[in-house]
């Protein structure tokens, strides 16, 4: 991190704002702030600090006293700083939380505080806010906090020699910042875990190849081998298991060659016995046949003689009945005809049923409509003769409304007449009071101006006789002798003073007339108002109102009028809905006679057309009578269903006469077929029935054979299987115990190189008592260059005098 600027402002002793310009110190690593006590080096410590973490670099300082004592109250206390770091620049700013003394405009002295505030914008200008933020991200972005800043990157006076001493654990801590070793300790890590991770995978590479050598499946004859081999196994030497693993593999061959010898004998003597067991069950099963088909021969001859006799007797009623049913069929086949004109005859009388049923419910509906009209017709005459005179008196009412509305409005008028005149008696009040106020002033004023007049003359005249000498004349009279001579008043009234009071006379005597007029002109406004108002009255009323009962009157009089008007307005509303529906009146009675007349007219043709429609009905029921009294059946539908009845009997007399043709010919087959198995047995077999028991037994006798080689193969079968899986697991456990046993060697080469790497980095395998770690070493390594560094300064310094010399110890850090 490399601080380019740095702004303070009211910070630590510096009352103003300063801007410090660091970029001037160049780009190399290390920069020496020096100067006398008291200068500010600590301060700008302090600011580049508190820029960073909040905090100032000492802490025996709090950050509420980082505020200038010095500077003005208008001064705000911050600090600024652009810094930049892995060549990316980044600017911060930090308020401190403080008070100050302001002084307030009435001289009151009140303590007042600002808050801390603070924000940082990133390169990409991203603008982080708050000062606990700004402290977090500026701690993820250095890798540091306050603590470690102070002795990593800033160290104040005093504080080396903090470093120096420092215990080593918390020596080697702070190198490992300083020198950013870290990695190196990653790295000893991640060699150590290796190296553990590869002798886990070691033993479970050794732990699989034992536990495939432990689960081998060996045969009898070699477990004393594989006991022996197991005792002697070894991880290097792995021959022996081959060994046993190819003799377990060439024994399990031999047998299975031998059992495959002996499956093939007792698969040809099983073949043999199969064959003669086949030959034996054809003869006993044919015996056996040939016996069942003779006790079964009395029974086939005894049903096919029934049924025949069945067909004998039961086809012939079925015949006489069907010949019955065909001729019951022709003879209504032959009546459909009329039947046919029972039908049309019903469909026509149906229609016709229809047709009056319609005509009577359409004129009962018409002759309900000619009442209901004829009921309304008289009924709207009626109303029509109540509403004749409404028109008339719906003129009387508008005429008396108008009469009301004039009243209302010249009552209306006087209201504003009587309020005019109101106003005009106040403003009258007023002006009179005015006028007396200026009469007043006017007399005051003249007063004022004739004693200041009579006391300017006197003055002159007292001037006039301190002039005046005895024996010598008076310049107003002449008179040598002076025995009373004006006195001279102390209070002077100069020329001046008098033409002051003159203009205020003059003045208040102009405003006086002002006043004046405008008193007269509000007395005549008022007898004006007051003549027009009796006028008013007069036109509206021929009573004597007194002036003061007025306002009175008027609103009594209006309120009655607007009454009245209220119930005019309403009677007109009424008299004007009655007057409309007595013309609509007068126009619906002309059209509802007119539809009366219709509808009577169409009344009357229904009436006819009904009585024709009746004549025709009562015709076409007779015809149907007549027809149908000759038939059997009372419809076309019912004779042709009774056809279908027959027809369907019919069919199921000859389906039932065809049945027992079919029984009895299926039983005659029957027995033909047994007839010609018995004879075809009989040509077959060589013994009698009577030797179906000894074939038995023969064929007993043989199956228990072929069972007892059955088994015997079974056996044969499960010991080849068995010596063929000896072998064929020895050969996956050769295979498997090689790729363990190749897998066990890699393993164990990796483990012994990442054990050795780890020694290295964690100083192990070192023949002194005292180790050195990777890192310890990195660190030493750069200390060493930094101390050849420094002696390059400090021995120009010590004039060749002193170094540094790092102590010998692996363990100890320290420079001295």
């Amino acid at each position: 991190m490399r601080p380019i600027k740095l702004v303070l402002s009211a910070f630590g002793p510096y009352a103003s704002k300063i801007e410090l310009d660091l970029s001037k110190l160049g780009e190399n690593g290390v920069y020496l702030i020096t100067g006398d006590t008291g200068a500010g080096k600590t301060t700008i410590f302090d600011a580049i600090t508190f820029a960073l973490f909040g905090k100032p670099s000492g802490d025996i300082r709090d950050v509420k006293t980082l505020r200038s004592e010095y500077a003005k109250e208008e001064i705000e206390t911050y600090v600024e700083l652009d810094f930049v770091y892995h060549d990316e620049e980044y600017h911060i700013y930090r308020r401190p939380e403080y008070t100050y003394t302001h002084v307030q405009k009435n001289g009151e002295v009140k303590q007042r505080s600002k808050a801390a505030d603070a924000y940082l914008i990133l390169p990409n200008r991203e603008r982080i806010v708050k000062p606990t933020e700004v402290t977090k991200q500026v701690e993820q972005l250095l890798g540091m906090k306050r603590d470690q800043f102070r002795q990593i990157a800033m160290i104040a006076q005093g504080s080396f020699l903090e470093i120096l001493n420092a215990d080593t654990k918390e020596r080697g801590k702070l190198f490992e910042k300083v020198f950013m070793t870290s990695k190196y300790s990653v790295l000893m890590d991640r060699l150590n875990q290796m190296a553990k991770e590869s002798y886990l995978a070691l033993n479970d590479a050794k732990l699989r190849l034992q536990q495939i050598i432990s689960d081998v499946r060996v045969p009898e004859i070699l477990q004393e081998q594989y006991a022996q081999t197991l005792e002697t196994f070894a991880m290097d030497d792995i021959q022996p298991v081959y060994d046993l693993l190819d003799e377990i593999i060439a024994s399990s061959k031999e047998s299975t060659e031998k059992l495959q010898k002996q499956k093939a004998q007792v698969q040809n003597q099983l073949k043999k016995s199969r064959k003669e067991e086949t030959e034996k069950t054809k003869q006993l099963q044919d015996l056996l046949s040939l016996e069942k088909l003779l006790k079964e021969k009395p029974a086939k001859e005894e049903k096919a003689n029934l049924y025949a006799e069945r067909v004998k007797n039961d086809g012939e009623k079925y015949h006489i009945q069907i010949d019955a049913l065909k001729k019951e069929q022709a003879q209504i086949e032959h009546e459909l005809p009329e039947y046919e004109s029972l039908t049309k005859l019903s469909t026509k009388l149906a229609e016709i049923r229809k047709q009056i049923s319609i005509i009577s419910k359409d004129l009962a509906t018409k002759t309900n409509f000619k009442k209901q009209l004829d009921e309304d017709i008289a009924l709207k005459q009626k109303e029509a003769h109540t509403l004749t005179d409404s028109e008339l008196s719906l003129s009387k009412v508008i005429l008396k409304e108008e009469e009301i509305e004039k009243k209302i409005s010249a009552f209306h008028h006087a209201s504003m007449i009587q309020s005019n005149y109101q106003n005009a008696v106040n403003a009258l009040k007023e002006k009179t009071q005015l006028l007396q106020e200026s009469t007043d002033r006017k007399v005051i004023l003249q007063k004022q101006y004739d004693d200041a007049q009579i006391s300017y003359f006197a003055n002159q005249a007292g001037l006039l006789a301190l002039r005046l000498t005895k024996g010598e004349p008076c310049p107003v009279c002449g008179s040598l002798e002076h025995p009373r001579p004006a006195s001279h008043s102390n209070k002077l009234v100069t020329e001046e003073e008098i033409n002051q009071y003159k203009k205020k006379v003059d003045q208040a005597e102009k405003e006086y007339q002002i006043t004046s007029k405008a008193c007269d002109d509000a007395s005549l406004k008022m007898s004006a108002l007051q003549n027009e108002l009796e006028l008013v009255l007069k036109s509206v009323t021929e009573e004597t109102v007194q002036f003061e009962d007025v306002k009175l009157f008027i609103d009594e009089h209006t309120v009655q009028l607007q009454k009245e008007q209220k119930e005019i307005s309403t009677r007109i509303k009424q008299l004007q809905q009655q007057s409309k529906h007595y013309q609509e009146l007068q126009k619906q009675i002309p059209q509802l006679q007119q539809k009366f007349t219709a509808i009577s007219e169409e009344v009357n043709q229904n009436e006819i057309a009904q009585a024709k429609l009746s004549v025709e009905y009562e015709q076409l029921q007779k015809q149907i009578q007549e027809i149908t009294m000759k038939l059997k059946y009372s419809s076309e539908t019912e004779a042709k269903n009774r056809i279908s009845m027959i027809t369907k009997q019919i069919l199921e007399y000859q389906q039932q006469i065809n049945r027992l043709e079919s029984e009895s010919k299926l039983a005659m087959d029957e027995l033909v077929y047994v007839n010609a198995q018995i004879d075809m047995l009989n040509e077959k077999v060589s013994s009698s029935i009577d030797a179906i028991s000894n074939h038995q037994n023969q064929l007993k006798i043989l199956q228990t054979e072929i069972e007892n080689l059955q088994v015997q193969q079974e056996e044969i079968l499960k010991c080849i299987h068995d010596t063929q899986m000896y072998e064929s697991d020895a050969q996956d456990t050769k295979k498997k115990v090689k790729s363990e046993s190749d897998d066990y060697q890699t393993k164990l080469s990796r483990y012994h190189s990442m054990k050795e790497l780890a020694d290295v980095a964690m100083g192990n395998g070192r023949s002194s008592k005292e180790k050195i770690t990777l890192q310890e070493y990195v660190q030493i390594a750069y200390l060493d260059r930094m101390i050849h560094k420094a002696n390059e300064r400090y021995l120009s310094m010590s004039y060749l005098q002193y170094q540094l010399v790092r102590s010998a110890g692996t363990k100890d850090k320290r420079s001295h």
